[in-house]
């Protein structure tokens, strides 16, 4: 179940909720403060678990930026350096598999990339 239906079931728990609060001459006092209290713990499990969620991001967004990001790197230097020939020729073969490795190498920084900007866009929208 992804963040977005938890609050969703979430919202209808609260507004059904308030909904009965606000209706409630039919309900008894420990009706009333039943549902209260379901209102009110409601409330506090939607703060708790977007502060949950939000490290969360946090500590993948740190992930991405740190470890996954800086690891590409170097394997995208080293396979260009591979490609341009600069410590002696290649065969055909070796030249062929160094420019696989640079497009790959490339394509999944930009991947990585894609994905940090879309969790930085998802942290903000939550925060």
């Amino acid at each position: 179940m992804d963040n977005s239906t938890i609050h969703k079931q979430v919202e209808e728990i609260l507004q059904l909720t308030q909904s009965l609060l606000d209706n409630g001459d039919a309900l008894g006092k420990s009706q009333i403060d039943a549902l209260e209290k379901v209102h009110r713990n409601t409330q506090t499990f939607i703060q708790s678990y977007d502060e949950k969620y939000a490290d969360s991001l946090k500590i993948f967004v740190s992930y991405l930026n740190h470890d996954a990001l800086n690891y590409v790197t170097p394997i995208l230097g080293y396979s260009e350096l591979l490609a341009m020939q600069v410590h002696g020729a290649l065969t055909d073969e070796q030249n062929t598999l160094a420019n696989q490795i640079c497009d790959l190498a490339y394509a999944l920084r930009e991947e990585l990339k894609r994905i940090h900007q879309e969790v930085l866009d998802q942290q903000q929208s939550i925060g």
